[in-house]
């Protein structure tokens, strides 16, 4: 069984509304998670096995997650009418 792990309410409002700030919220929110998909498993051949912190990695998901927001905010209004998005509390 797989857990899925998904922003507060008030945040995934404010990314469909494009308010100021979303984006690092929603970076801040999936840290942990952009940290460990960040690190490479390194196999030296030999019995030992190193994690590697790849910080290029790291900063490529992380604009890669901020370069989709758009898409995920036209995506929603193509689906919704564009009014709704602006009237959730």
């Amino acid at each position: 069984m797989s857990v899925k792990i998904l922003p507060p309410k008030d945040l995934v409002i404010d990314i469909l509304n494009d308010n100021p700030g979303c984006e690092q919220r929603l970076l801040d929110f999936y840290g942990a998670y952009i940290k460990a998909a960040a690190c490479a498993i390194i196999d030296s051949g030999t019995d030992d096995c190193y994690e590697n912190y790849v910080e290029d990695l790291e900063s490529e998901i992380k604009y890669r997650i901020i370069a989709k927001l758009p898409v995920l905010r036209k995506a929603v209004r193509d689906k919704l009418d564009a009014e709704t998005l602006y009237i959730f509390y």
